[in-house]
């Protein structure tokens, strides 16, 4: 599993450009609600800087519980990608192959924690839809302040960088699917048989 890195700071946030990243639904209650200014700014410049996007179920999570202020706040947020652009944040749909890759995803999941069943437990099945929903369109990169095991590190890397306010405890998380990774584990479990399925996955190279 490895020793975790300590989070680096701001500028190594803004060195980061031109990546697709799906923003998870606690990035764009920061991005207005942050304790202070400057990690509000930090987020937004990194959006802008960036191809940011949401998932249904981050739109869905964003947009409920709230007054009829906050959601009118929170729907101008989503159509101006926190930082002013003029085009909206792309919502990418949770179809029906979102869902097969979902079931990629707890099967591999599955296979890499037969062995520390309480990992299994844990797992946000939220955060399992934000996975499948990036995985499937190819975007790679999600951007987080949570740092459970929602993300296993067995196909996740992950950068953690501080926003530079040490009594807040703002602390952002990018974490990256290692697809090979994944393929590779795939093709493992498929081998030993010690999980059988019998359809193709994102772990194929079509």
């Amino acid at each position: 599993m490895g020793t975790p890195k300590s989070p680096v700071g701001v500028t190594d946030l803004m060195a980061i450009r031109g990546i697709s990243v799906l923003l998870d639904t606690n990035i764009l209650i920061q991005g207005t609600g942050a304790k202070f200014q400057e990690q509000r700014v930090a987020i937004t410049d990194f959006c802008k800087q960036n191809n940011v996007c949401i998932c249904d179920t981050v739109f869905y999570e964003f947009m409920r519980n709230c007054s009829l202020k906050t959601f009118r706040q929170r729907r101008i947020q989503v159509e101006s990608r926190i930082g002013g652009k003029e085009t909206p944040m792309r919502v990418l749909a949770e179809n029906d192959d979102v869902c097969r890759t979902f079931e990629n995803l707890w099967i591999l999941y599955l296979y890499l924690m037969r062995s520390e069943p309480k990992r299994l437990i844990h797992l946000s099945k939220e955060d399992a839809w934000i996975s499948a929903a990036a995985v499937h369109h190819k975007i790679d990169n999600i951007l987080t302040t949570d740092d459970s095991g929602d993300y296993p590190s067995e196909v996740f890397s992950s950068r953690s960088f501080d926003l530079g306010k040490e009594k807040s405890g703002l602390i952002l998380h990018l974490k990256t699917f290692r697809r090979e990774a994944a393929r590779e584990h795939w093709k493992i479990m498929l081998k030993t048989k010690l999980i059988n399925v019998s359809f193709q996955s994102f772990a194929s190279n079509r």
